[in-house]
């Protein structure tokens, strides 16, 4: 992993200066070395986290010898050697043993077709010198961050947006449609970005750009496909025994590193999983692999604690438990927030911030379970959408308890019969994914003035982009968080918490191979009896503990509401009201006030505010 960063600016060539000014400003993403390169209207930099080939013959930018094609590259491609292999009997040499040097063979053999073949996670740019053209490509689900920013005749890319600031030169500017994604959703969504011009590289994107322009855009075909089928899968699907060996095969492919391997235990089922096929790989390896759980209290542990402990002993891994003080999370949360450069909501980033920071660069890879719950269907929605007659019932006693109760549990279930009202499938999905509803949302922080066209509705046309307008099977629920959640939720939490502390995160149960295998299980192997994740059970049944299997997470637990009642109260205030314009201070103070004497449960809006309040004074943009 590392960070890269580029201009193709016929009109305004790059200058040094500013590429080496866009490499710092990532070298948190790569501690290891930092170099630019420039010929003309092209200039590329990077900067290097040494994982494979850690020789320097391997560093960045890369030039390829037959073609003088240069590459930056973030990311890892796990078939590099297989694809290494084929490419030598074709005729290709190579100079390194590194898997940059695989991308830019593939390109030289294979043309753009090379790039389908790749299984990997990568954000990279490749200046083909004879075409004179910059190709931009991110992987199938996001894991990787890429983003652009095209203004006339000109080009800047990066993996954060402060990279692409730094060689832009344009002052900061608030792009609202994110700003009201970010309010229901808590993060931007699709290619949205709190930067206005500045845009994510959509997932699975192939973009060429000539003479500084955008020239054509496509996607990797393989994956399109695969994402875009609304077919109902018919038959029984893999096997057991089939799945599991994919599942197996994912992992030894994410364990090839050149420097040591770790794995962070939660205690639940998808980590679990990882570290008993990790411990396998290992055996056969003699790699030694530490799992790394964090821990609040170290007197009285928590039960992901007491469940992680039991998978490592199960799995016969060496536990590390980082005690962290979970307050200190209001010492690290602004130094999150720059890492993210713009507001993101889900507080869970600070305690995996937190855990990078305890174990620090002593394992620069680690493996975790994240994107098990979106491919094997995990959480308690995708009851709703295996069996559809659960919403009629539960919209009934949603209506009866909005209007029999008060207090909180008659907002929560005014949010509910909101919910399961909605007769647009999109929409009822994405009010599925917030927290907020008509009568108590963040935007109401907002002067009315300012938050008009920040509704709800404005903020969900990602949803009805990608979910379309016929009813919702668990298939395409599925289909809409991998799009969604993942890239814009919980991959850019986990790249960002551990690359701001030089970490590289590997996700095997996202693996591409096996995401292919996992399309094929029918819903009837995802959700069994009403037990969700019923495949990924069944495969693990007998070889990690019954709690591991069947127990429930309590998650990191971080205690926004309590910092909201107390210490971060006179914050948010503070902060709030150096922006008059954007904030209402009035009602800010009373929902501070609703909050500590306990009328209402606002920590969470609260601590939107907060965040963007924060953004606006961190890059000075004009709101």
């Amino acid at each position: 992993m590392c960070g890269i960063a580029g201009a193709f600016s016929p009109g305004r060539p790059p200058s040094r200066t500013d590429l080496e000014e866009a490499a710092r400003v990532l070298r948190h993403r790569g501690p290891d070395g930092a170099s630019v390169w420039a010929d003309g209207p092209i200039g590329l930099a990077h900067a290097r986290l040494r994982i494979l080939d850690l020789s320097e013959a391997a560093d960045q930018p890369m030039r390829h010898a037959a073609t003088g094609n240069r590459i930056v590259f973030n990311g890892e491609i796990y078939n590099y050697r297989e694809l290494r292999s084929q490419l030598e009997k074709e005729g290709e040499a190579f100079q390194t043993r590194s898997d940059t040097e695989v991308i830019l063979a593939a390109y030289h053999r294979w043309g753009l077709d090379g790039f389908e073949r790749l299984n990997g996670v990568f954000g990279f740019a490749l200046w083909d010198l004879a075409a004179r053209r910059l190709i931009l490509v991110r992987d199938p689900l996001g894991v990787k961050p890429l983003f652009a920013m095209e203004s006339g005749s000109s080009l800047y890319f990066g993996s954060e947006q402060k990279a692409v600031l730094a060689l832009s030169g344009e002052r900061p500017r608030l792009h609202r449609p994110a700003l009201a994604e970010y309010l229901w959703f808590g993060a931007p969504l699709g290619t949205s970005s709190f930067f206005e011009g500045i845009q994510r590289v959509e997932p699975g994107a192939v973009r060429i750009y000539s003479e500084g322009v955008l020239a054509s855009s496509g996607h990797l075909r393989r994956w399109q496909r695969l994402f875009a089928s609304r077919a109902v899968v018919s038959g029984a699907g893999p096997s057991a025994p089939e799945l599991e060996e994919a599942i197996a095969s994912a992992v030894r492919r994410q364990m090839v590193s050149d420097v040591p391997v770790g794995i962070f235990l939660s205690g639940g089922l998808d980590s679990g999983t990882v570290a008993r096929f990790a411990s396998r790989a290992t055996a056969q390896t003699r790699q030694n692999l530490t799992a790394y759980t964090v821990s609040f209290d170290a007197a009285n542990p928590s039960a992901d604690v007491i469940g992680a402990r039991r998978t490592a002993r199960r799995a016969g891994l060496s536990l590390s438990e980082v005690v962290v003080n979970v307050d200190d999370g209001m010492r690290v949360y602004p130094r999150l927030l720059h890492a993210h450069d713009e507001p993101f909501a889900d507080a869970a980033g600070i305690p995996l911030f937190l855990l990078c920071e305890g174990i620090g660069r002593q394992t620069p890879v680690i493996l975790q379970g994240d994107g098990g719950d979106e491919v094997f269907a995990g959480y308690r929605r995708y009851l709703h959408y295996r069996y559809p007659a659960l919403r009629s019932i539960m919209a009934i006693g949603a209506g009866v308890v909005s209007r029999m109760f008060a207090g909180p549990l008659r907002g929560r279930a005014h949010r509910l019969a909101e919910l399961l009202y909605e007769p647009n499938p999109a929409l009822q999905y994405a009010r599925w994914m917030t927290t907020d509803d008509s009568q108590r949302s963040a935007s109401a922080l907002l002067r009315a003035d300012y938050a008009k066209g920040l509704g709800f509705e404005v903020a969900a046309r990602e949803y009805e982009r990608v979910a379309g307008a016929e009813p919702l099977s668990l298939a395409d629920v599925l289909r809409v968080d991998q799009s969604l959640l993942l890239p814009n939720g919980f991959l850019e939490k986990v790249d960002r918490a551990t690359m701001a502390l030089g970490i590289e995160a590997r996700v095997p149960l996202l693996d591409l191979d096996l995401l292919a295998i996992a399309k094929s299980l029918p819903e009837s192997r995802l959700i069994a009896g009403g037990v969700r994740k019923f495949a990924l059970r069944q495969v693990s049944a007998g070889y990690l503990p019954i709690g591991t299997i069947f127990g429930r997470k309590s998650g990191f637990g971080v205690p926004v509401g309590k910092w909201m009642r107390q210490k971060l109260s006179n914050r948010v205030i503070e902060l709030t009201s150096a922006h008059p314009h954007v904030f209402d201070g009035g009602e800010i103070r009373r929902s501070v006030e609703e909050h500590q004497s306990g009328k209402a449960d606002n920590g969470l809006r609260l601590w939107k505010v907060l965040q963007l309040a924060e953004w606006l004074e961190m890059f000075a943009v004009s709101a």
